[in-house]
């Protein structure tokens, strides 16, 4: 059990309540927790047991924590157990291996911050901070060493540094820091997933049969469902449902192969809503095929998921 986490997990209301928030909306897609200090943007495992996240995932996670490390000078992209310490059921370790959503902690501030470049003018960790406080903060984060009476001890002597110095940035630092930290979020939040539908193709087969392909593309790099979410059936799957007045959906499924329409995973029940457990992958693209019969001149296309907005497209048969 983690230090401070009660007797059980969600013991304590505050982190409850965040959870029950989190579950009762399922589309969200992107979390972003907050600590400080250290400079660092945190991924899970938090446990060296636990394993390593599914190769799909970790190239995303990698792409936006390299992209965060250039936003964020001083900032270190880090894997929490193998680069920091172990934590049991940490909250970020639960949003991403509980429930599939990409997920980072960053550490807020990073006392290289200070100086921002080299060379320093005065080494190691104490001159620095001395030095900082002396021409920069005009000693406002030290306080002298002077003489106190103690109602217990008697003669003690009450100095140092104050309780924030070197936990947060300086005030005249702040603003730089959330803004820069807001504009990662930013970052974050645009590279959840963006599905569109597209490059028709409706195919006169014979007999009143018609096949229908069409590409779902997602833009953007975090997939519609994650490999995790997949891998542990959590939430529900993508829908791609075909419908039509009169029209009969004879089977449905995905393509393969882009070069030979036969090779098709095909769905065994319902093809007419086709359900992707996997989701659509990072900026990748899924080619639907439908086989119908009927007398429709139209027919509409509708894709939902759980992280994506849902998109209709209509087609002319």
């Amino acid at each position: 059990m983690q230090f401070g986490a009660g007797p059980y997990p969600l013991y304590w209301p505050e982190p409850r309540a965040i959870a029950s928030f989190i579950q009762a909306h399922p589309n969200i897609a992107a979390v972003q927790s907050f600590h400080n200090a250290g400079g660092m943007i945190l991924r899970g495992p938090g446990t060296e047991s636990f394993g390593e996240y599914p190769n799909e995932d970790v190239r995303v996670y990698d792409e936006l924590g390299r992209t965060g490390e250039a936003m964020l000078p001083f900032y270190k992209y880090m894997v929490i157990w193998k680069d920091l310490y172990t934590v049991w059921g940490g909250f970020v370790n639960w949003t991403y291996e509980g429930l599939g959503i990409v997920s980072f902690t960053n550490e807020l501030w990073n006392d290289d911050q200070y100086f921002q470049s080299a060379p320093k003018p005065v080494e190691g960790g104490e001159k620095e901070r001395r030095w900082f406080d002396d021409k920069l903060l005009q000693r406002a984060g030290f306080v002298d060493w002077h003489p106190y009476e103690h109602p217990l001890y008697g003669k003690v002597e009450l100095g140092g540094y104050r309780k924030d110095v070197g936990r947060v940035p300086p005030t005249f630092l702040i603003e730089e820091m959330l803004h820069r930290n807001a504009l990662f979020c930013l970052e974050h939040a645009k590279a959840m997933p963006k599905v569109v539908l597209g490059e028709v193709v409706v195919t006169e087969l014979g007999d009143g049969v018609k096949a229908i392909d069409l590409i779902a593309r997602n833009l953007h790099a975090i997939p519609t469902r994650t490999a995790m979410a997949a891998r542990a059936k959590t939430g529900v799957p993508d829908t791609f449902t075909l419908q039509g007045k009169g029209l009969t959906v004879l089977a449905g499924g995905v393509r393969s192969d882009r070069f030979r329409p036969e090779r098709i995973e095909l769905q065994e029940k319902n093809p007419e809503r086709l359900l992707r457990e996997r989701g659509v992958g990072s900026r990748g693209e899924l080619r639907l095929r439908w086989l119908v019969r009927g007398k429709a001149d139209k027919a509409v296309v509708t894709y939902e998921g759980e992280k994506a907005r849902k998109v209709e497209l209509e087609i002319k048969l």
